[in-house]
């Protein structure tokens, strides 16, 4: 490495992001790797499964997400905020929180076998899914643990390798599951759900050995459980509220308009999650350093790294805007997924305001007054609802990517006014982030006025967008780059 190249280095890690940035970086990775194992897989699995089928897994694989929320009382979302407390004894709240959501699930799941058949009809399930519901999602509590241990631990690189290992075997073994059923007889859609909890029972084993020593069942206390519940409870319905902001649009879109139509959306979304993974990234590689700042009440550093993380989730975002269409159709095994495409920036429009949200609404994670978040939530989860039930049926699933953008945009209002207005928390660089905001917009509605929603791979209009990118990004960090080349 030159010298210059090691002086441009060492100048980096002076910023208070770079350490931040160096971690979601890694988590980011991992999402990309994810997120394209979920657009590649889209096509294999619609070959093998019909749109019946593929439906039943998708609503069995949501409703586990829903059973691990409700039958944990979300305990395990503690443990990140607990293992950053000063005098923090990891060992025996650990053990006591791994006890109480397996005597929850235990008894939970007891319950749910004696009244199969009623939970099935209610569900629209199987009483033999409601079996295996329960089953999977209780080896899923072993994932979120060790989640919550490593980024309280700030070990994005075991944590990332985990997850992406994770997917990719459960996508191998249900491929080869769904082959044998359908080579000796069977319902193929148990292919995918006996090969998805297969290994995610295979790995909770494996997870348990990796965290071995963090438990001591010998010192559990009744003020552990308590310090988990007066955390974790009032964020089962911002829990709740968060599948139902991610799920609804495309559970109402099958039930209105049809499988094919939610398959269309779901497309559009799996892209859009790589920007919801960015997003995530570069929160959960903050948390430990926005802890200490809140410690050391360092309220401006708070702000200067609040606005950083929302300058690359912009950056971020307007590549995914510009480059919707060229990634979709290098994705899209079909052509008649490419249709849904168009929809794709409005709906990382909605997934930057949700990160804006997210910058106010983690103080209240910190302060432990967690019934905030979940008012901000639900509040979106609700209108969402509605406005789905309003206008998806007379105006297309398209109308699901603006309900949304409305949802994220209510989310970041309120969370704005509960903050500066009503908490008197200490405020975020507002005139700064809304300034940043309008130049974004006005790309994207150029985007759309120009018709480039439709022009996928045309490589003059790939150099432009490319040139977009730059000017953008060099108007966005010009105070950032101006310190680090400054002699």
């Amino acid at each position: 490495m030159s010298l210059k190249n090691t002086s441009i280095l060492a100048k980096l890690k002076n910023f208070s992001f770079f350490d931040s940035f160096k971690h979601a970086s890694v988590y980011f990775s991992g999402t990309i790797l994810i997120q394209g194992l979920g657009i590649i897989s889209l096509p294999v699995m619609t070959y093998f499964l019909s749109p019946e089928e593929y439906g039943i897994v998708n609503v069995y694989l949501s409703y586990t997400l829903i059973a691990s929320v409700i039958f944990s009382l979300n305990l395990e979302w503690s443990i990140s905020r607990y293992f950053l407390e000063p005098d923090a004894q990891k060992k025996a709240f650990l053990s006591t929180i791994f006890t109480a959501v397996t005597v929850l699930y235990s008894v939970s799941a007891f319950c749910i076998y004696l009244y199969r058949e009623e939970v099935g009809r209610f569900l629209n399930l199987s009483p033999q899914l409601v079996n295996w519901l329960m089953l999977y999602s209780y080896t899923s509590i072993m994932w979120y643990v060790y989640f919550f241990i490593r980024v309280a631990e700030n070990n994005s690189r075991e944590m990332t390798t985990m997850q992406v290992l994770n997917q990719y075997i459960k996508f191998v073994v249900s491929v080869a599951c769904i082959i044998y059923l359908k080579k000796y007889g069977g319902s193929l859609y148990m292919g995918k759900i006996v090969g998805e909890f297969f290994v995610n029972a295979i790995l909770a084993i494996f997870l348990f050995y990796l965290i071995r020593k963090y438990f001591d069942f010998r010192n559990m206390k009744w003020a552990y459980l308590r310090y988990a519940l007066v955390y974790s409870l009032p964020l089962v319905p911002y829990a709740l509220g968060g599948q139902i902001l991610s799920s609804f649009d495309q559970w109402y879109i099958n039930v209105a308009l049809g499988p094919e139509k939610a398959g269309l959306y779901s497309f559009a979304y799996k892209i859009s999650l790589l920007m919801f993974g960015l997003i995530t990234a570069l929160h959960n590689a903050s948390l430990v350093h926005y802890t200490k700042m809140m410690d050391e009440q360092k309220y401006e550093d708070i702000a200067t790294q609040s606005y950083s993380i929302h300058k690359l989730t912009l950056l971020a975002g307007l590549f995914l805007i510009l480059f919707s269409v060229d990634l979709g159709t290098l994705l899209s095994a079909k052509a008649s997924f490419r249709e849904a495409l168009v929809i794709v920036p409005i709906i990382i429009l909605g997934n930057i305001l949700y990160g804006l949200a997210l910058l106010y609404t983690r103080i209240y994670n910190y302060r432990k007054t967690n019934l905030f978040i979940t008012l901000i939530f639900l509040s979106g989860a609700v209108v969402n609802i509605c406005l789905n039930m309003l206008f998806v049926k007379d105006y297309g699933y398209e109308a699901a990517a603006y309900t949304t953008l409305f949802s994220y945009a209510l989310m970041a209002l309120i969370a704005w006014i509960f903050n500066d207005f009503w908490m008197k928390f200490p405020a975020l660089p507002l005139g700064k982030i809304v300034l940043s905001l309008l130049p974004l917009f006005a790309l994207t509605f150029a985007f759309y006025k120009l018709g480039w929603e439709t022009l996928g791979m045309n490589f003059g209009l790939i150099a432009l967008k490319g040139l977009l990118m730059f000017v953008f990004g060099i108007a966005l960090f010009y105070d950032t780059l101006k310190k680090l080349f400054k002699s």
